[in-house]
């Protein structure tokens, strides 16, 4: 028997969930039951349909009923309104409007997509005619009669939202007179901090509305059945209709009467598969709280980008499929008089409320260069969390580019950045030309969150993870960016074969598999990313520090093959212990010395070419030589880069100089250290012990190479080569590198406007 899916509420969301779930299931019978005589509309047009921006109401309609029905066999029933749940049976009730008759419907799947309704206010003459709320397009169509009818010259809005203000300018363009009353001091309150909000107000002032803020509507003064007025704090005043614009509120009524689990915030509860509580049960849209990837709360962001996103994924669910939705960052944009207004995250008074205390910085440019004509003026306010510095919100307003640049912010704020990244970003000037779509080949596994920015800045990334040497001649040829990690080469046949390449990109530090000096001399830009592993290094270096000091290897395989032998394990401490450290100046170098003089209060001496960076409050000694380094220290690590200069930079001659008993750790580059002579001295007891993550051949093909790795009763500590083998470092690396491609790649090959 094929799946049978019913989705309750026929708006964007159900709309998208059927879609959805008909390309997961082709098979599945998929019933769509709507409230409303007709399908899936934009609400979020209403306002400019009721203004004739967009020429009529019907044109906010997505698809047409043969589309439902015929392009994806979508069983859509139009005027059905659903009565009644019954989870324990999987059973939905429905009154058709039109006549009465009433139907119950079996399902396999049930997804609730009943999104909300306007509130009302509490207030005398709240029932009287002239009297609306803008949630559907019958609501905009008897406001647009009553007008008419009632020749209205003007209208008061009540509440200066998103949807009040649309309405405000909207009534505008009609040449109505508008009245707008807020509760609070600014308009704008969820989505702007009120000096950003004043910038609007101002112009709307301009445009002719009138406000009342930090006003309250007491009453709706009435006059034979009609409004004819409203008593706004004490003062009075003539108008020939009420638009109500405040709260959304969630219809749970039927999720609620089934026993359905409502969240805090009143709204349904979910998880990341859009699952509810009830088996086989999924829910998305405004009828639902959504996880707020800023505040970490759940709230109520009732937008269609949402929506859409939810509703996608509890439409693969339903449909067999496996879907995750990570949660949202309620990025808005709006239009109003002229000016273009985004936001995302807390403002400033939300953010107080829930104990965070944020800094802000608000700066006021142009959209393009001074000395190209036609320059908006652009307004930003980002706000951050002293604490961490992670990027809280940002407020844009202006009169061109905010969108994008919103979504710029609001993709930082996704991935939970904090306010640096936006900082070092670059970015092209915005001239008179148009990017080309360049080609991205990405060649050795990265992580998703860096391919998603490279995606959504519009480049065309070619995944080819795991590809062989054959494949990428072929496929590098035709692009202009490539990615790598440690395993693909790109030495110099690979070079000349890349006829429109101009950025090699490295996803990690070492660049001893790129052939630097061939790239240069092709005009090819190379780039890595060596600060993103450092912290994932430095402790991986600790681990095998301290692997050899407890001989915690060898414990484990004892342990295993059912041998105890504690009075074989006598350690040593790491406290105390002198450690030097070559290459003291870079950043593992510097993270590794601040871990060991902070948490284990050691003795760090260093060796580095260049001068080294303190870390505040901190002090090292430093020897003028490796030798002197060698020679003193009880413990080794090297962190310095692999370079014709560094090959075997601990020769034999300088591993002979180590003191007897010490150990060596090497998470840098196998051939910085001359195996061989590393594996006789070991072998003679000179060293006490090796940590090795890097290795001359990797896996080790050698003989030697091989009998090091596994010089028996925990000699050696052999990991294969997973300093920066973490998700955090593997997250750093990806993310890194993609917005320095995304940054380079509007600058580096641009195609001027077609004639």
């Amino acid at each position: 028997m094929p799946r049978r899916i019913v989705i309750i509420g026929c708006g964007v969301s159900g709309t998208t969930a059927a879609f959805h779930a008909r390309k997961i299931d082709r098979t599945a019978e998929i019933v769509l039951l709507g409230d409303e005589a007709l399908p899936e509309y934009s609400r979020c047009g209403l306002p400019y349909a009721f203004s004739h921006v967009v020429p009529s109401l019907e044109a906010l309609i997505g698809y047409d009923e043969a589309f439902y029905e015929q392009m994806n066999r979508i069983d859509l029933r139009l005027g059905w309104k659903t009565t009644r749940i019954i989870v324990e049976r999987q059973i939905v009730e429905a009154v058709r409007a039109r006549d009465g008759s009433t139907e119950s419907l079996g399902y396999d799947t049930l997804i609730l997509t009943t999104g909300a309704r306007a509130s009302t206010v509490p207030v005398p003459g709240a029932d009287l005619k002239g009297v609306f709320a803008i949630r559907t397009m019958n609501d905009v169509q008897r406001l647009t009669d009553h007008l008419t009818e009632n020749s209205a010259k003007r209208v008061a809005v009540i509440g200066a939202g998103l949807t009040g203000s649309e309405m405000a300018e909207a009534l505008l363009q009609r040449g109505m007179a508008v009245l707008e009353a807020e509760i609070v001091p600014e308009i704008l309150p969820v989505i702007l901090d009120p000096d950003m909000a004043s910038i609007i107000r101002t112009r709307a002032e301009e445009y002719g509305v009138e406000y009342h803020l930090n006003s309250t509507l007491e009453e709706i003064v009435g006059r034979n059945g009609r409004v004819s007025s409203v008593r706004i704090s004490g003062e009075e005043y003539a108008v020939d209709a009420v638009i109500v614009a405040i709260r959304v509120r969630p219809n749970t009524e039927l999720a609620k009467n089934a026993g359905i689990v409502l969240g805090e915030s009143g709204g349904i509860k979910t998880d990341e598969r859009m699952a509810t509580s009830a088996s086989n049960v999924y829910a998305a849209g405004d009828c639902i709280e959504t996880y707020d990837r800023i505040t970490h709360r759940y709230v109520f962001f009732q937008l269609a980008t949402t929506a859409v996103r939810q509703a996608l994924v509890a439409g693969t669910n339903a449909a067999g499929g496996n879907a995750k939705y990570p949660g949202s960052t309620g990025v808005t944009t709006v239009k109003l008089f002229g000016l273009e207004v985004a936001s995302f995250g807390p403002t400033t008074t939300v953010s107080e409320k829930l104990g965070i205390h944020p800094v802000s910085v608000r700066v006021t440019g142009s959209t393009r260069l001074p000395y190209y004509p036609g320059g908006k003026d652009l307004t930003v306010k980002l706000l951050a969390d002293p604490k961490d510095e992670r990027l809280l919100g940002a407020q844009l307003v202006g009169e061109e580019g905010v969108a994008l640049r919103a979504n710029i912010a609001s993709m930082a704020g996704h991935l939970g950045e904090n306010s640096e990244p936006l900082e070092e970003q670059n970015h092209a000037h915005l001239r008179p030309w148009r990017t080309r779509q360049m080609r991205v080949l990405v060649c050795d596994p990265i992580h998703p969150d860096g391919l998603e920015i490279l995606r959504s800045a519009g480049l065309q990334v070619d995944d080819q993870a795991g590809i062989d040497r054959t494949r990428l001649v072929e496929l590098i040829s035709n692009c202009e960016i490539v990615i790598v990690r440690g395993r693909t080469k790109i030495d110099a046949s690979v070079i000349k074969a890349a006829r429109k390449l101009r950025i090699i990109g490295r996803a990690g530090v070492g660049l001893d598999n790129v052939d630097v000096e061939a790239a240069k001399a092709g005009g090819i830009q190379v780039w890595n990313t060596p600060g993103a592993p450092s912290t994932s290094v430095a402790e991986l270096t600790i681990a095998l520090i301290l692997s050899l000091l407890r001989k915690i290897p060898l414990a484990d395989q004892e342990m295993k093959a059912g041998r105890w032998i504690k009075n074989q394990l006598m350690g040593e401490e790491l406290q105390g212990k002198r450690v030097g450290v070559i290459g003291r100046a870079g950043r593992i170098g510097n993270e590794v010395s601040r871990i060991l003089t902070v948490g284990f209060q050691a003795e760090v001496l260093g060796y580095d070419v260049v001068k080294p960076r303190g870390v505040p409050g901190l002090s090292y000694d430093f020897t003028e030589s490796i030798e002197e380094l060698l020679q003193e220290s009880e413990i080794v690590t090297i962190h310095v880069p692999y370079t014709p200069q560094t090959h075997h930079l601990l020769n034999g001659k300088r591993l002979a100089m180590m003191r007897r008993g010490s150990y060596l750790i090497n998470t840098s580059r196998g051939d910085i250290v001359d195996g061989p002579s590393l594996l006789e001295l070991l072998r003679q007891g000179q060293l006490a012990g090796a940590g090795l993550d890097v290795f001359h051949l990797e896996p080790p093909v050698d003989e030697w190479e091989k009998a090091l790795a596994s010089l028996p009763n925990g000699v050696t500590v052999a990991t294969c080569h997973i300093g920066a083998q973490t998700n955090q470092a593997q997250r750093r690396e990806s993310v890194e590198l993609a917005r320095k491609i995304v940054s380079e790649a509007s600058k580096t090959i641009v195609q001027p406007p077609e004639p």
